[in-house]
């Protein structure tokens, strides 16, 4: 940053030049083959030189002046290799879960199948509706009966044609019923394909129909479900968490199976997840590694439903802490056999002291970060991992500023 401090970020190749007496023009912004490489952006393109990545703090250069490089040499701190993590997703965002502030990213905007984080805002419906209620409506609300439809119980059933049931569910069985919190819960941590159509068709007709469907679409225009997701499109647009103009995320189901019209982006995801986060019931909800719906013979269920969080980073043991929040999966997507997804939000492992005197800009307490397209299931989770560890050591040299 001219005239004051900033951030040098270079491979060795780079350095080596630029100390050689080549790519030293004093031009304002990134040049390859120069080592001044300001910003995320150009911390990707500093991958094509070697795959690594060296970060130092740097005192004052002004106007990139290069020919007396070696005079600053003592007031450079030691160069400290941070090499950029190998994974496998297709599209991946980090940003500051607090403030929601992109930090670091690779296609953010690039419109993919988000598979099961299509889930969050399904959830965020039904709990946007309840967040406009009195305390007394909300628990009323909360404990609503939805009897589970033939048609949401065959999500659960198994398909000899297929050799599989109809993704992942959370077993519910035609003719039970279920309170819609318990339903959010079995939405959330098995990712209960069951669950989410069951909720559609129990809420679904309070909202208004779609003034466009899609004619693509599973669901009859005028029922439930098509309600319920025209009203998921609305409520994502409502609010400004997706871009519009092209528009990058449109839901074709509650669920988010295999469908190349369900679709979102890194930089969306991120957006309308924090904004979930916000709602106390749905933290509260993606946290929980398990949970058991009690039996109840009124309604149909004789034994008791256990649900494991599918999101194996809450019970990991790893030093980092993991909110959630949803994971996705789905095969044959985008030209690849499976396709994993993730979006998860991560607290920092350390607790920052603004109260130091020498204190610097500090990093984010907290992250969100987004990877889609993981070559299988397990490699959203340590994509994730992954990213997660070298993000907080760059941050923790930048003092979280990465601009």
């Amino acid at each position: 940053r001219e005239g004051g401090q900033g951030l040098c970020v270079a491979c060795p190749c780079a350095l080596r030049r630029s100390r050689e007496g080549e790519g030293a023009e004093s031009s304002g912004g990134h040049q390859r083959g120069s080592w001044w490489v300001p910003g995320p952006a150009s911390i990707f393109h500093s991958w094509d030189f070697c795959g690594e990545i060296w970060i130092a703090a740097w005192a004052t250069m002004v106007n990139h002046d290069y020919q007396d490089l070696e005079k600053y040499d003592s007031n450079l701190c030691d160069f400290m290799p941070i090499k950029t993590p190998t994974i496998s997703c297709h599209a991946w965002s980090i940003s500051d879960a607090e403030t929601g502030k992109p930090l670091m990213w690779y296609n953010p905007k690039v419109v993919l199948q988000p598979a099961s984080i299509t889930k969050v805002v399904t959830a965020m419906v039904v709990l946007d509706k309840c967040n406009r209620m009195s305390e007394k409506d909300r628990k009323r609300y909360l404990c609503q009966k939805c009897q589970v439809s033939p048609y949401a119980a065959s999500f659960a059933a198994w398909h000899d044609e297929y050799g599989w049931n109809a993704g992942t569910n959370a077993k519910l069985k035609e003719g039970e019923a279920y309170t819609v919190r318990e339903l959010l819960f079995a939405l959330m941590l098995p990712s209960g394909n069951d669950a989410s159509i069951c909720l559609a068709e129990t809420l679904g007709m309070a909202y208004r129909p779609d003034e466009s469907p899609p004619e693509t679409s599973s669901y009859t225009s005028d029922g439930p479900i098509a309600r319920f997701v025209a009203e998921m499109n609305r409520t994502v647009r409502r609010v400004g968490l997706v871009s519009t103009s092209p528009p990058s995320t449109y839901f074709m189901s509650p669920h988010g199976m295999a469908n190349d019209l369900n679709v979102s982006c890194a930089l969306d995801i991120a957006r309308f997840t924090r904004e979930a986060m916000r709602n106390r019931l749905f933290k509260k909800i993606v946290r929980c590694t398990k949970y058991t719906a009690e039996p109840n013979k009124h309604w149909s269920r004789h034994a008791s439903r256990s649900w494991l969080n599918t999101n194996t980073l809450l019970r990991s043991g790893l030093t980092d802490v993991y909110d959630g929040v949803k994971t996705g999966w789905i095969p044959n997507a985008h030209d690849c056999k499976e396709w994993g997804c993730l979006v998860t939000r991560v607290r920092a492992k350390y607790a920052p002291k603004s109260d130091a005197p020498d204190a610097r800009a500090l990093p984010p307490a907290s992250l969100m970060v987004v990877v889609l397209g993981c070559a299988n299931q397990d490699r959203r989770f340590s994509d994730t991992a992954a990213l997660v560890t070298w993000a907080w050591r760059v941050l923790e040299v930048t003092g979280g500023d990465t601009e």
